[in-house]
């Protein structure tokens, strides 16, 4: 029995990401198909796997640039041969900002330097005190660190957070 044909796809979108991230591409099609699709994004073919109608196709390490995402369908005896696609960019790292909090203390206190990175930032932090580094690894955008045997004089500290995949280097 052969079926009339019937358009097939609905949609195929993609979010924008960051450099280093991966980008979903969620294709739906109006007809309840399962088989297999071709995604050709700039040149380069993929394969997605399509189930009831739906599927995702995760691409990782794209460099920043816009991208056009289509999806081919050869057809069958009951869909057509289609295509659509869509467009999405990869950005390159985002600035990254570096807030600190440190309060004055009495000789045989302990300094403590408060720090908070960009919300999702990984990577290290070095403080800089009369000379000295002291270095941590982020923890969710957060690093605190606790300076001892201060001598009584005004410090200046600088805070340098090293950057990571997806954020500049940044320095308060």
């Amino acid at each position: 029995t052969l079926f009339p044909y019937t358009t097939l796809f609905r949609s195929i979108t993609a979010e924008n990401i960051t450099v280093g991230g991966v980008v979903t591409l969620i294709i739906q099609t109006s007809g309840n198909i399962t088989d297999l699709v071709t995604v050709e994004i700039n040149g380069v073919n993929h394969t997605a796997f399509i189930d009831d109608g739906y599927g995702i196709l995760e691409v990782h390490n794209l460099a920043n640039d816009t991208y056009t995402a289509t999806v081919y369908y050869a057809g069958s005896y009951e869909y057509e041969k289609i295509q659509n696609q869509t467009v999405f960019s990869v950005y390159d790292k985002k600035h990254s900002q570096v807030n600190i909090t440190v309060e004055s203390i009495y000789v045989g206190e302990d300094l403590i330097v408060n720090v908070n990175v960009t919300e999702n930032a990984t990577g290290q932090i070095v403080v800089i005190i009369a000379g000295n580094m002291y270095n941590q690894t982020l923890d969710n955008g957060k690093a605190n660190f606790i300076i001892p045997d201060l001598i009584a004089r005004n410090y200046h500290v600088t805070v340098q957070y090293t950057g990571d995949d997806n954020y500049y280097s940044s320095t308060n």
